[in-house]
Formats: C-alpha cells, sequence, structure tokens
C-alpha cells in the first residue's frame, strides 16, 4: 500500500534526525557531518553566487549519503573544474573522485589506436614497427631512434623551432611517456594517488585538467596533420631522430 505523501515524507524526516544506537554508529554519523561540513565549504568557496542562490535542502535523506546542496556542489565542480566520478559519490568519501586519464598503451594493441596515434606509438617505441609498416605509411625505409636514444630537452627546443603543429611534437611524445605533469595524464591506477577534499587539491587538479585539455586539443591538431600525408610523417620522423643524446 502507498503510503500517502505527505505521512510518507513525515516518516523520511524523522530517519534522517535518527540517533546513533552505538560506538560505530555515532563515529559514522560523525564522519559524515565533517565531511558535508567541508564539501559545504568548498561549494561557498568556488561558486559563491550559486551558493547564495541555492535553495537546495542541506540535509540528506535516507536514500542518499549526500544532501541535495552536496549534490549540486558535486555538479558544479564537474562542470567547471574536473570531471568527478560519480560512481564514488555513492558513498562518503573524504577523497576527490578524479580519474586519471591515463592509457596504458603497452597493454593495447597498435591496430586499437588510430592512424595517427599508431605513427606516433610507434615513434616513441620502435617495438610497434612492424616490418611493413613504413611502408604502409608510404614512407621509406629509414632508422628511428628510440625513446632511450632521445635527449628530450634537445627535443623540446627543436620544436621550439618549427611551425605548429609539427611544433607539439615533443609534448605529445610526453602525453605517451606519461610525463606531462598532468596528474590527468600522467598517474594510473596503479600508482594510487589520493587526495582529500580540500581548496587546495580542487584547485590543484582544476589547473591540471585544463593542462591536459590543452594537451588534447594539440594531440588532436598534430594528429589531423599527419594524416594529411607522408610528407608530413617523414617530417616528424626528422625532428625525432634529430633530437639524438
Amino acid at each position: 500500500m502507498t503510503l500517502p505523501l505527505s505521512y510518507a515524507r513525515a516518516v523520511e524526516e524523522i530517519a534522517r534526525f535518527q540517533v546513533p544506537q552505538n560506538i560505530a554508529q555515532a563515529v559514522e554519523e560523525l564522519q559524515r557531518l565533517d565531511l558535508a561540513t567541508r564539501l559545504l565549504a568548498l561549494y561557498r568557496i568556488f561558486f559563491p553566487n550559486e551558493w547564495q542562490a541555492s535553495t537546495a535542502p542541506w540535509l540528506p535523506s535516507h536514500r542518499s549519503p549526500h544532501s541535495p546542496k552536496e549534490l549540486e556542489f558535486f555538479q558544479l565542480a564537474s562542470e567547471r573544474l574536473f570531471p568527478l566520478a560519480e560512481s564514488w559519490l555513492d558513498e562518503p568519501t573524504p577523497l576527490i573522485p578524479f580519474v586519471p586519464r591515463d592509457f596504458d598503451w603497452w597493454n593495447c594493441n597498435l591496430e586499437e589506436w588510430e592512424p595517427a596515434e599508431q605513427f606516433l606509438l610507434s615513434l616513441y617505441d620502435r617495438g610497434f614497427w612492424g616490418e611493413e609498416f613504413l611502408e604502409q605509411l608510404g614512407l621509406a625505409p629509414c632508422r628511428i631512434l628510440s625513446a632511450e636514444e632521445i635527449d628530450w630537452r634537445r627535443l623540446e627546443r627543436l620544436c621550439q623551432n618549427v611551425p605548429p603543429p609539427l611544433s607539439y611534437l615533443g609534448e605529445i611524445m610526453n602525453l605517451i611517456d606519461h610525463t606531462t605533469g598532468s596528474l590527468f595524464l600522467d598517474e594510473s591506477w596503479e600508482t594510487g594517488l589520493c587526495l582529500e577534499w580540500s581548496e587546495e587539491h580542487l584547485r590543484l587538479l582544476s589547473r591540471h585538467w585544463a593542462t591536459a585539455e590543452a594537451i588534447w586539443s594539440k594531440e588532436a591538431e598534430l594528429s589531423q596533420w599527419l594524416d594529411r600525408s607522408p610528407e608530413n610523417k617523414q617530417a616528424a620522423i626528422d625532428l625525432w631522430n634529430q633530437a639524438s643524446r
């Protein structure tokens, strides 16, 4: 039998104020309140106008570990700071649910990538080169330096002397090497980086997300350029080989 809305709502409201029955429940409730306090403080710091205009309830329902006001904050953070892993928000956690966008290319087959990505991965790791790969790209056989033979600082300097998007080559190889300086690109599930909710960590991750987006934009531009002609791929090979140790 469906309860009348007003009665059901009353039961729900009462359930939110149940007193903990033991020490474990009391500790859990105190931890939840501490987290809620931090989340709402961050909401007010990062989105003051939305905070001022918000009419969302402060307290959670018995069906959710977070209040509607906390959920508002999560949505704003995902839209304006960096994406949050929504599945992690099903339970209260003191850790920011950010997900590294790492790609463990060494665990994949070359065919799983787009043509320009195949070329860049093969440039970075000669183990990806098939015997006929250069010929398939319309390139003449030539020696390709391995990543271990590259002077990365020299590659960076060389990239500064060529026009874009070829000038992005060094940054994109850093993406493959997981040395971009962005937590979203360099970290992986294996590293297990954990950051607690704080203003400092949110600002840090927001900056790193902006860096990641800028690198992805350059990767897309470079990939389109490489796909246009074998000559462009050869120019990338030549630039890479010039950066020998």
